[in-house]
């Protein structure tokens, strides 16, 4: 597994609070819009659940941070509402630094034209 965050549907449910069905329909339209690769996105896990006084192994479905982004700005939740703002500010910052940094290389190269952003 790459270096990444990996949640299952379930897990993913919590994190934007909505139904695990929701989730999985987010996800389905993912992969049949082609935004995402399926087989490049997701992985299988074992899992270990006590089922009575049973320990059983489940294989599950675990989806990386890509995913979980695009499901992120598809889902109609407080939760997905609150992640959509902190990622547009994560983005907005990082760009704002890009942007920094491009005018200082620019000045160190004594180029006088401002970049076409």
């Amino acid at each position: 597994m790459r270096d990444t965050v990996w949640l299952t549907q379930k897990q993913m449910s919590a994190l934007f609070d909505k139904d695990s069905d929701t989730i999985g329909l987010h996800l389905k339209n993912i992969y049949k819009e082609h935004e995402l690769e399926e087989t490049a996105t997701t992985e299988e896990s074992s899992v270990v659940q006590t089922e009575g006084k049973r320990r059983v192994h489940r294989k599950v479905r675990i989806y990386n941070l890509d995913a979980i982004i695009s499901v992120g700005y598809r889902v109609n939740s407080k939760r997905g509402t609150q992640f959509r703002i902190w990622a547009t500010n994560v983005l907005r910052r990082h760009v704002t630094h890009i942007k920094h940094k491009i005018k200082n290389v620019a000045k160190r190269l004594n180029v006088n034209r401002q970049p076409d952003y």
